[in-house]
């Protein structure tokens, strides 16, 4: 798991060899989150970029989070979007707006736990989209 809080950490990550969807993604929120001077990165985001072998467990005790309580998601996802074998998902967790980007290829994913949030956070984002054009 890459967990990125810092503007070092984002550049580090950049600058590493990730695949072209998340290496691309960050630049974005990179050159987004820039404007924010009043603001270090850690106040506004956290990235985290989910790699072969991670499990809920250890993605809930990295990031200090729980995602899933009885069943249902803690955060919906704000946006979902979906290059290649990529998934993007970005959720808001606080009234002050701070955010978390999820960036995971599902496929990839073997812990059951893990790929159920993914499921219920593709489920969700697919849902919100819909209702967005009522």
């Amino acid at each position: 798991m890459i967990l990125i809080r810092t503007t070092v950490d984002m550049a580090r990550a950049i600058d590493s060899p990730l695949d072209p969807f998340p290496k691309a993604r960050l630049q974005v929120h990179a050159e987004r989150l820039a404007e924010y001077d009043d603001y270090p990165p850690e106040e506004l985001a956290l990235f985290v970029i989910v790699q072969p072998g991670d499990t809920l467990a250890s993605l809930e005790q990295q990031t200090r989070l729980s995602f899933v309580q009885n069943g249902t998601l803690r955060f919906l996802p704000e946006s979902l979007e979906r290059e290649g074998d990529w998934l993007e998902a970005t959720m808001i967790l606080s009234d002050d707006g701070f955010g978390l980007v999820l960036l995971v290829r599902p496929e990839a994913v073997t812990d059951p736990e893990l790929s159920s949030l993914i499921e219920m956070l593709e489920r969700e984002g697919t849902q919100a989209e819909q209702g967005e054009g009522l």
